[in-house]
Protein backbone atom coordinates (compact mmCIF):
# COMPACT_ATOMS: atom_id res chain seq x y z
CA UNK A 1 0.00 0.00 0.00
CA UNK A 2 2.68 2.48 1.06
CA UNK A 3 4.78 1.93 -2.28
CA UNK A 4 1.28 2.78 -4.27
CA UNK A 5 0.85 6.36 -2.59
CA UNK A 6 4.73 6.82 -3.10
CA UNK A 7 3.78 5.96 -7.32
CA UNK A 8 0.44 8.70 -6.66
CA UNK A 9 2.95 11.29 -5.31
CA UNK A 10 5.22 10.62 -8.30
CA UNK A 11 3.17 11.35 -10.78
CA UNK A 12 2.19 14.56 -10.85
CA UNK A 13 6.07 15.59 -10.41
CA UNK A 14 6.60 13.50 -13.39
CA UNK A 15 4.06 15.31 -15.61
CA UNK A 16 5.49 18.34 -14.25
CA UNK A 17 8.70 17.64 -15.73
CA UNK A 18 7.04 16.47 -18.60
CA UNK A 19 5.58 20.22 -19.21
CA UNK A 20 8.93 21.41 -18.39
CA UNK A 21 10.73 19.41 -21.49
CA UNK A 22 7.96 20.27 -23.61
CA UNK A 23 8.61 23.98 -23.03
CA UNK A 24 12.26 23.53 -23.28
CA UNK A 25 11.98 22.03 -26.64
CA UNK A 26 9.53 24.50 -27.97
CA UNK A 27 11.87 27.26 -27.02
CA UNK A 28 15.13 25.44 -28.82
CA UNK A 29 12.91 24.45 -31.89
CA UNK A 30 11.79 28.46 -31.59
CA UNK A 31 15.57 29.88 -31.21
CA UNK A 32 16.54 27.27 -34.30
CA UNK A 33 13.43 28.36 -36.39
CA UNK A 34 14.87 32.05 -36.17
CA UNK A 35 18.50 31.49 -36.70
CA UNK A 36 17.55 29.79 -39.77
CA UNK A 37 15.24 32.63 -40.85
CA UNK A 38 18.15 35.23 -40.06
CA UNK A 39 20.73 33.09 -41.95
CA UNK A 40 18.08 32.76 -44.92
CA UNK A 41 17.26 36.60 -45.18
CA UNK A 42 20.79 37.69 -44.61
CA UNK A 43 21.76 35.23 -47.80
CA UNK A 44 18.90 36.55 -49.97
CA UNK A 45 20.37 40.32 -48.95
CA UNK A 46 23.92 39.24 -50.06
Amino acid sequence: MLNFCIVLNLIPNICLGMRWLDIIFAKIVLSLRTCLNFVKYMLEEL
